[in-house]
């Protein structure tokens, strides 16, 4: 058996990310991603048997990284609002940094590929923000709904608001950046 070069899967996993955001997920083959990484496209299926299985090694792997960098610094002991702008801050920062990998992460949860386990894998990474929001809730600072209702409430707005900042210029000025959590926060506040 052959031994896999981390180094490769990286490439792999970037070239997909790359295509899928040039092209979507529909009309990506394991021709075009090895293409794109540079490999030998049998270089490639040693490394992933199928196409399925490489979208969701790829999900696994940016939704971890992606959790990650959402939670840096984050302290749930925090007053409420400054934790939630934390992380609000923490995905605007990660969704231009790694933009690529986040469009793939965010066409790959809506896609036919999406498994049952992988929903609630993607469910357990966000435990930290559920808890976040409930505490928010018993003290009656947040609305009284569904945590995932109140986190796409939340971070939704960011995907635009990512957009606009990369058509001017890829950095985050501030006060663009408080002024739309301001907007994300009035909207989920009591």
């Amino acid at each position: 058996m052959k031994l896999k070069d981390e180094g490769k899967t990286e490439l792999i996993y970037a070239a997909a990310c790359r295509l899928v955001g040039r092209a979507g997920i529909a009309g990506l083959t394991m021709a075009t991603i090895a293409r794109e990484a540079g490999l030998a496209t049998g270089t490639l299926y040693t490394y992933f048997p199928n196409k399925e299985a490489l979208l969701r090694a790829l999900y696994r792997h940016a939704k971890l990284r992606t959790t990650k960098a959402l939670f840096r610094d984050f302290n749930e002991q925090e007053p409420l609002r400054l934790a939630l702008q934390k992380i609000w801050l923490n995905y605007l920062r990660t969704r231009l940094d790694s933009y690529d990998e986040s469009v793939f992460v965010e066409q790959y949860y809506t896609s036919p590929y999406m498994q049952a386990d992988e929903v609630q894998m993607s469910l357990d990474t966000m435990a930290p923000l559920f808890r976040l929001f409930d505490r928010g809730k018993k003290g009656l600072l947040l609305k009284d709904l569904d945590n995932t209702l109140l986190a796409i409430y939340l971070m939704g707005p960011l995907r635009e608001l990512a957009g606009l900042i990369r058509l001017q210029g890829g950095t985050v000025p501030s006060p663009l950046a408080d002024a739309a959590f301001s907007l994300c926060w009035d909207g989920i506040r009591s």
